[in-house]
């Protein structure tokens, strides 16, 4: 019974040992069709390098799915929006997603968007929302973002590549202290 019990603290150990090591998400990302895109998980150091590539049977079964899924989506919307409501729900999903950012280290992050839309004045109010958030992305350590309107025509370009590291252990511990706090466990199941 002894050696029983042994074995599974054993395993478990193992477990957390192995979730405690950084996973790191290496990405080159392009918009056109042209150039390949690539991303990887890189864990223990290299040694193991599981590549993530989307497979195009794959993307038209996601089509298909979406298509039957639409009925079902605008009742999930009303769902999203009613949690939102909720001041306690909203507090605790904002302190998630910051503890979440803050558990993501940034080795290198290079992103080049250009976009522009067919009307220059429709392309200047985008840009109205988007140049504040572009100069707060641009103060990021180890990061060079940059956002360019383009008024002349309409366009979307998007070069990125980095490495950017995270600890799954920490993130299932932020996940597990979100959901089972007694405000988010009584927000999800009044609203479902």
């Amino acid at each position: 019974m002894l050696t029983t019990f042994t074995v599974i603290a054993l395993i478990l150990l193992g477990i957390v040992m192995l979730l405690a090591v950084p996973v790191e998400v290496a990405f080159n990302i392009e918009n056109d069709e042209a150039s390949p895109n690539d991303v990887a998980l890189i864990w223990l150091s290299g040694i193991i390098r599981i590549p993530l590539t989307a497979d195009s049977s794959k993307k038209r079964q996601e089509k298909a799915a979406k298509n039957r899924k639409k009925k079902t989506r605008r009742r999930g919307k009303n769902k999203a929006w009613a949690l939102m409501r909720n001041a306690s729900f909203r507090r605790r999903l904002f302190g998630y997603i910051r503890d979440l950012f803050r558990s993501i280290k940034i080795k290198s992050l290079d992103i080049r968007l250009r976009l522009g839309l067919d009307d220059p004045a429709d392309t200047g109010r985008l840009w109205g929302v988007l140049g504040p958030l572009a100069s707060l992305l641009g103060g990021i350590r180890k990061a060079n973002i940059r956002v360019e309107p383009e008024f002349a025509e309409e366009v979307f370009s998007l070069q990125s590549q980095g490495r950017i590291s995270v600890i799954p252990l920490r993130i299932l511990w932020i996940s597990s202290c979100f959901f089972l706090t007694p405000q988010v466990i009584r927000a999800l199941a009044v609203k479902s």
